[in-house]
């Protein structure tokens, strides 16, 4: 009779922390980082956006399949990557327009972003730990600050 009591009692354990771990598996899954464009005055998010081309599209809660521009946006992150957009210096200082860049890191007000591209008009190129080549570009607030040479 106790051999049977213990043997109910491992057995029903197991099933019970079996199933525990099946939820907590089930809610990492569910909670998928928030997503979000924004695009002059509005903003939008979602736990399922991608890129596709030259266009973000967003899967929206309610069913809705939201396809916007690059051009259109502002600023974005999409699967733990920051981008903003902002104005691109090159070497002897001139400005070549806006791009969207991939902020890095932040210390003292200013911002570390790199730029995807192998432009050597814009700056030096560099490869990062994980093996992504751009020019990193150093910005305070939304100014141009100074490139990264070395």
């Amino acid at each position: 009779m106790k051999k049977t009591i213990v043997l109910l009692s491992l057995v029903s354990f197991s099933l019970i922390s079996q199933a525990a771990d099946e939820l907590r598996a089930s809610s990492k899954k569910a909670r998928k980082e928030i997503s979000y464009v924004i695009t002059g005055e509005k903003s939008y998010f979602s736990h399922d956006a991608r890129i596709i081309f030259n266009r973000i599209r967003m899967y929206m809660e309610d069913g809705v399949i939201l396809t916007i521009p690059m051009r259109n946006v502002d600023a974005y992150r999409i699967d733990g990557s920051v981008f903003h957009r902002l104005p691109l210096v090159d070497k002897s200082g001139t400005d070549r327009g806006t791009a969207l860049l991939e902020f890095v890191a932040v210390r003292n007000d200013l911002n570390l972003y790199r730029y995807s591209s192998m432009d050597t008009r814009l700056g030096c190129c560099f490869e990062d730990n994980r093996g992504k080549t751009g020019i990193y570009l150093v910005y305070r607030g939304d100014k141009f600050h100074v490139s990264v040479n070395e």
